[in-house]
């Protein structure tokens, strides 16, 4: 069994080796004139040219805000692709797949005149399906406007921490196939994970070169309403140097109270034969309910505590966060509280002009579960193959171990991303 897994394996990256020649040139890359490793140390991370860029709305430093007239005389629109494939994954605990088209992205960002900018994104993967096959969403949507390099507002449809441009904290910027652990748990599962899509309103800037700042207000985790938007957030980093930042950020937020017999996924069952049970009775003991029904849950706090660090060492890069989780429980006073740390250590090999060729990586992702009774370890082994700038394949080790009721398990993913 382990010789036909291992050969899957070396059939998988041969495919993903000889297939992966074509040539494909990004809408920023047209747009600016700079290649990939301008603003990219690795695609998709960020060197300190392309966080400005970020931040000062997809333009470079020294470029003059266009109007809608210039840009459309001098600009191409701004549509990007990109198209990921997986010829083999395979979960210890699951079956082999073979994911010819894993998911498909379009993308369209860049200025749009007077000052404002935007990105959107139009996604479609293999785990949503309908009758005509993937079945398209947003996982993402900005609207922004600059004031000054200080002040910069955002009108997001997603994560709430977007508007960070330093690349460990936001999906987005991943190199691998899982999220990275701090951003990808519900700690004690009041609202969703740091890296969830909900309605955001935030103010960014630098009003020095060396501080970046991000404020801002959020609603709950997939509402796409943003009705009762109760979460306020904070982002502050400061490069020590130009190659060293050190961090932190702050989510305070709660969720609405749910009434018996809503709906709602969060409501939980009551249970008791004829007699109410404390989960049953809300905080004026007006609730009565028997088996079969649904409790009145009331509002829950929660808070979100991290620091981060990321270091440039010549062509490595270090990156550390830390983050702990307050939720309220159903119980009226009480609270759970779990943790979360995620160091990765990526280094990447670049040609003479600066484009990378290979970058080997590795994640430990350590995370609590169930008031920090469970602790759960996870290792992540990466080796990317940049073909081009924006075309590369890698192959994926991961392996997760507990000490509670969560299963050991492991997966090995060949995957490749071409953008265009």
């Amino acid at each position: 069994m382990k010789t036909k897994i291992l050969v899957s394996v070396i059939l998988a990256i041969s495919f993903t080796l000889t297939t992966l020649t074509a040539k494909a040139v990004p809408s920023f890359e047209r747009d600016t004139g700079k290649n990939c490793s301008y603003c990219h140390n690795a695609w998709p991370q960020l060197n300190k040219k392309g966080r400005l860029y970020k931040e000062l709305g997809y333009r470079l430093p020294d470029s003059s805000i266009m109007s809608f007239k210039e840009i459309a005389e001098e600009s191409a629109f701004p549509i990007s692709a990109v198209l990921v494939a997986r010829p083999y994954d395979k979960k210890d605990s699951g079956d082999r797949k073979i994911r010819a088209i894993h998911e498909v992205e379009i993308m369209v960002a860049g200025q749009i005149g007077g000052g404002w900018s935007g990105f959107f994104e139009l996604e479609a993967e293999d785990e949503d399906t309908n009758a005509r096959g993937f079945e398209a969403g947003v996982p993402s949507a900005v609207l922004a406007y600059g004031v000054n390099k200080a002040v910069n507002f955002q009108f997001t449809w997603g994560p709430t921490l977007w508007a960070d441009p330093y690349g460990f904290l936001g999906s987005s910027f991943r190199l691998t196939r899982g999220h990275v652990g701090v951003i990808d748990q519900k700690f004690g599962g009041v609202d969703g994970k740091i890296r969830s899509t909900r309605q955001n309103i935030t103010v960014t800037g630098r009003p020095i070169d060396a501080i970046f700042y991000s404020v801002g207000l959020s609603g709950e985790d997939g509402d796409a309403e943003g009705v009762e938007a109760n979460t306020v957030h904070a982002r502050l980093a400061f490069d020590v140097t130009k190659d060293i930042m050190v961090g932190g950020f702050y989510i305070d937020g709660n969720v609405e109270p749910v009434g018996a017999g809503s709906s709602s996924t969060s409501v939980l069952p009551c249970t008791g034969a004829g007699t109410p049970v404390a989960s049953c009775i809300d905080a004026n003991d007006s609730y009565n309910l028997t088996t079969g029904g649904s409790a009145a849950i009331e509002e829950r706090d929660y808070q979100r505590i991290g620091i981060d660090a990321q270091a440039d060492i010549g062509n490595t890069r270090l990156q550390l966060a830390f983050v702990s989780g307050t939720d309220d429980t159903t119980t009226p006073g009480t609270e759970v509280d779990n943790d979360a740390i995620s160091l990765q250590a990526y280094h990447v090999i670049k040609t003479g002009t600066g484009a990378p060729t290979w970058v080997p990586l590795i994640r430990f992702d350590s995370y609590d579960k169930n008031n920090g009774a469970e602790t759960i370890d996870e290792i992540t082994l990466n080796l990317t193959r940049y073909f081009e700038q924006n075309i590369k394949g890698y192959i994926e080790y991961w392996d997760r171990s507990g000490d509670g009721s969560t299963a050991d398990d492991d997966r090995i993913t060949v995957q490749a991303v071409v953008g265009f």
